[in-house]
């Protein structure tokens, strides 16, 4: 026979939830990376990033308001670069033409069985987060690869097209090192 059993201790109330994906508390992202870390800030992109002293912002592109690129230093080539790419076109940065374009070309280069894919929210924007593995098509080596889609903001901020793409003795150094750029990112 079943017998319902009260509890006479009452549960802690729960931690409130985390907070979303990217969210901003008052700091710049500073708060999440080491302190010798090194901030870029975009004013046409209307965004900033910490990237570290171990990585370097290609100069060649520091003329270029729509692209900028970061990679590790050390190797060569580079076993980690870090690509953000301004979505300044009228409709390029609505999330269905994110989501049928890069989102789509990233999942037709995934190799089977690696692919992760989730819709998240970056301060307050709608945006897709996708990681696989890729086959270099130069190198034929195995790489691991992000892709974080963001859509335009509503105040006439562009898009952004984040793509990360790591490989050799260092990884998970490099991966720690992206994840951390990823959330120092701030949108404004």
């Amino acid at each position: 026979m079943y017998t319902k059993q009260t509890n006479q201790n009452p549960s802690p109330v729960p931690p409130p939830p985390p907070a979303p994906v990217g969210s901003v508390s008052n700091d710049d992202g500073s708060s999440v990376v080491p302190a010798d870390w090194k901030k870029y800030q975009n004013t046409e992109g209307r965004y900033s990033i910490f990237y570290a002293p171990d990585w370097e912002m290609d100069q060649a592109l520091l003329a270029n308001n729509e692209l900028k690129t970061f990679y590790t230093k050390g190797s060569t080539p580079p076993e980690g670069f870090f690509i953000i790419q301004n979505l300044n076109e009228p409709g390029a940065a609505v999330l269905s033409y994110l989501d049928n374009t890069y989102a789509k070309e990233f999942r037709s280069q995934a190799l089977t069985g690696t692919l992760a894919e989730e819709r998240v929210v970056i301060q307050g924007r709608q945006a897709i987060s996708l990681e696989a593995q890729i086959k270099n098509t130069e190198t034929q080596e195995t790489v691991t690869s992000y892709l974080l889609l963001i859509e335009a903001g509503a105040n006439g901020q562009p898009g952004l097209a984040i793509s990360a793409i790591m490989s050799g003795s260092k990884l998970e150094q490099i991966i720690d090192s992206v994840l951390k750029m990823t959330l120092s990112l701030r949108l404004s």
